[in-house]
């Protein structure tokens, strides 16, 4: 169920282009739900996490701030966005070190994603 929420989540942050909130709080959840599903627990622990729950909770609120900022986010693009959403959803696990759908967001000077793999 948690999975079809997601999904449906996405589908329709994809189809309006997020907002940078929208966005930050969604990649959040989706960094850390790959990050669990791709690597397990102790991948969370290793990044400074208890739980996929606490990863999501310090992602976002990191997350928010990057794109917030204007020296790393100087050109958010919610059509980019959309996409790297929607590329982030679908990559396997084996696909994750070539995900480049996301270099775009902030644009081409700033920061790919807004997320980072460490506290």
């Amino acid at each position: 169920m948690r999975t079809v929420l997601a999904f449906v989540a996405v589908s329709f942050l994809v189809a309006c282009n997020p907002s940078k909130e929208d966005f930050a709080a969604q990649m959040a959840e989706l960094t850390c739900q790959k990050a669990n599903e791709c690597y397990g627990a102790a991948a969370l622990g290793a990044m400074g996490y208890d739980s996929e729950a606490d990863c999501i909770t310090s992602m976002s609120e990191e997350a928010r701030t990057a794109v917030d900022d204007e020296t790393e986010c100087p050109n958010y693009d919610g059509a980019k966005a959309a996409e790297c959403l929607e590329a982030f959803e679908a990559v396997t696990c084996d696909g994750m070190d070539g995900l480049t759908a996301c270099d775009d967001v902030c644009g081409s000077t700033g920061a790919s994603s807004g997320t980072s793999t460490a506290r």
